[in-house]
């Protein structure tokens, strides 16, 4: 049985209390027979804080929005935002503790203009969405990234060569694993890649130096979504994995999450917050 502590600085008081979450070995030895047990529970526990009910089920709703809305990223490329948008967008994401904050590189400068360094949660992906440029630029690129101060960097790599020419899709692999001033994710677009290509990459991944790895769905229908999806979780291993995907729903986003993603990182993360404050009755700005 495993319980794994955290402190985190309360809103009524600003005094940093103990805050318990439990593993599932402890959720399987923990269980009710039906609500009535579960709301005696809420009850329970509310009298031996000495606090409403109500608070410790919103207490209750917003650690689990906060672990979801965690593990998803936001995607920003393919457009031009104003600074105001960008920032109010931004401001949102961080209330809600959005695990990461993914843009083109064209917008670490305007990013660093306005706050002077980059955030711990700042991160680049190269070469999106097809990594169609030679190697060399992506080093480039990626060097250019590590000079700015980025810790994380997703460089896009043909799916093309993963079928073509494995040995220099491994031999790539190796190269940016041998990067140690960032986390470097190596990335292919997924769905043009079938399940035996994705086992093949997530191999290399494993067996080389790099960080993680991340696959790119465009435009995907769902069944095909979810046999990469499948592919993927079961082939995984050890390392980090990203799904970047335009997924618009928690549900999904929840799906990946649970399922084995270290990250969803999806232009929608602003709308999934909002979806899963809206559910909980919880009130957005």
């Amino acid at each position: 049985m495993c319980i794994f502590k955290k402190r985190e600085k309360t809103e009524e008081t600003g005094i940093s209390v103990p805050m318990y979450a439990l593993s599932t070995e402890v959720k399987d030895d923990f269980s009710y027979d039906g609500e009535s047990e579960r709301d005696a529970g809420f009850k329970g526990l509310a009298d031996a804080l000495g606090v409403k009910e109500e608070r410790v089920k919103n207490d209750c709703k917003y650690h689990l929005i906060k672990k979801i809305t965690s593990g998803i990223g936001d995607l920003t490329v393919r457009f031009s935002p104003t600074d105001e948008e960008m920032n109010l967008k931004a401001g949102f994401l961080t209330d809600f503790g959005v695990g990461e904050f993914c843009v083109a590189p064209l917008y670490i400068k305007r990013f660093m203009k306005k706050k002077g360094k980059p955030s711990d949660k700042l991160s680049v992906i190269v070469d999106f969405p097809f990594g169609e440029t030679s190697f060399s630029a992506k080093k480039s690129e990626i060097k250019n990234c590590v000079s700015h101060g980025i810790k994380e960097i997703t460089a896009v790599l043909p799916s093309s060569v993963l079928k073509e020419n494995p040995k220099e899709l491994k031999k790539e692999i190796r190269s940016l694993g041998k990067i140690r001033s960032a986390k470097v994710f190596a990335a292919i677009p997924a769905e043009n890649t079938d399940s035996a290509g994705i086992k093949n990459f997530l191999k290399a991944v494993a067996r080389s130096g790099i960080y993680g790895s991340a696959f790119i769905f465009g435009k995907t229908d769902e069944k095909s979504f979810k046999e990469a999806e499948t592919a993927i979780m079961k082939n995984k291993g050890a390392k980090p994995v990203k799904i970047i995907a335009e997924v618009t729903s928690a549900k999904v986003a929840y799906r990946l999450l649970a399922g084995g993603a270290y990250r969803v990182v999806t232009p929608y993360a602003e709308d999934i917050c909002r979806e899963l404050v809206a559910a909980a009755g919880f009130k957005a700005k």
